[in-house]
């Protein structure tokens, strides 16, 4: 699906029994590869969306979000 949309692949999460027991993988199996990955993905689009969202000190309106932050 990301190639249809031109998007890059964030991660391919593989099937992990955790994911079927009603609570977020990340939280049932956080050391599961499926949770470690799923981690990575969100770790990988946070950075992104905070590259986007830093204006060049140079461009008019240029403002610091600090909370914008590595989490």
């Amino acid at each position: 699906m990301s190639q249809q949309l031109g998007l890059p692949r964030l991660s391919r999460v593989p099937l992990d029994p955790a994911i079927y027991q009603g609570q977020p993988v990340v939280l049932a199996a956080p050391d599961s590869l499926a949770g470690r990955t799923l981690r990575q993905a969100a770790e990988t689009l946070a950075a992104t969306l905070r590259d986007l969202a830093t204006p060049c000190s140079t461009s008019p309106g240029y403002k610091v979000y600090p909370e914008l932050k590595s989490v």
